[in-house]
């Protein structure tokens, strides 16, 4: 049972119930579990996100036992900021090896129009004359 978040404003100066209510939710409650998800946990929250939507936390916390709406938002932002990080590193590294499969290619080209060149010299023909 919550308690009166109107009475603990009244003993806590600076602060209106909703404030109170969010900070006892946010830090304080003994029953919520801050701890790391697990596994089994991450895999509820995806289900529950794609069942749900995300910004239905409360919803989702009721389907996590000992999760608060905040507790599985902000999980849910790190395991998306996770993975975003991880697909911009693979774009990073994708384009990184498009740009150097770009320079072996150019490379290749100039070698061999200087082979080409070197093949006429030797074979007595100027370039002048082949066009």
């Amino acid at each position: 049972q919550q308690p009166d978040w109107k009475d603990v404003a009244h003993c806590v100066p600076h602060r209106n119930p909703i404030k109170c209510r969010e900070k006892f939710m946010d830090t304080l409650d003994p029953e919520i579990n801050r701890a790391d998800f697990t596994a089994g946990e991450i895999m509820q929250l995806r289900q529950a996100v794609e069942e749900h939507g995300a910004g239905k936390w409360a919803t989702i916390a009721k389907e996590i036992p000992g999760r608060s709406d905040v507790v599985v938002c902000r999980a849910w932002e790190r395991l998306m900021n996770k993975e975003n990080k991880v697909k911009r590193l693979a774009l990073k590294k994708a384009a990184a090896e498009e740009k150097r499969q770009h320079k072996r290619e150019r490379k290749v080209k100039r070698l061999a129009a200087a082979e080409k060149r070197a093949a006429l010299k030797l074979s007595g023909v100027e370039p002048a004359e082949i066009a």
